[in-house]
């Protein structure tokens, strides 16, 4: 798949499809909702995470056939409010919210959202072993690159 913008919204919309078949009951977060989580932390969700929310709102706490769970936007919070008891971890993703887990909170993935405009969409697995790795894409749409194809760098191990 070319490397462009359009490429990962492709991506993105792989994904919509595939969890709408998995979760048919499963709907989009309302523009309202996604605009009070942009509000309430003070960030910009990118187009492609957006997309994403505004289609599929979580997958109702399930796992996918990949083992993810995709959270609701309600749901998705700070890395540091969702790993309260976990130092140092806590505090290595500034700016970061956790959008997925993977086998019941195994590790997770968080995309950041703030910070220099070049870091904004990020995503970083964190795999809550007191270390921060590079992020593993540079953007929602690139982290489904590696989703699709099982690349090992989904993982931690």
């Amino acid at each position: 798949m070319p490397k462009t913008v359009g490429g990962q919204m492709n991506r993105v919309l792989d994904l919509i499809s595939k969890l709408r078949q998995q979760f048919p009951r499963v709907s989009g977060a309302s523009q309202d909702k996604v605009a009070d989580f942009e509000r309430r932390f003070g960030v910009s969700v990118p187009n492609d995470l957006r997309t994403f929310l505004l289609a599929i709102d979580g997958t109702a706490g399930e796992w996918d056939d990949q083992y993810l769970t995709w959270w609701a936007v309600d749901r998705i919070k700070p890395v540091h409010d969702e790993l309260v008891d976990y130092l140092p971890d806590r505090d290595l993703f500034p700016a970061c919210f956790v959008f997925a887990d993977y086998m019941d909170s195994s590790w997770l993935f968080a995309i950041q959202l703030g910070g220099e405009r070049e870091q904004i969409g990020r995503v970083f697995l964190v795999a809550v072993d007191g270390t921060r790795k590079p992020s593993i894409a540079p953007s929602f749409g690139k982290f489904l690159d590696l989703y699709f194809s099982d690349d090992r760098g989904m993982y931690p191990i």
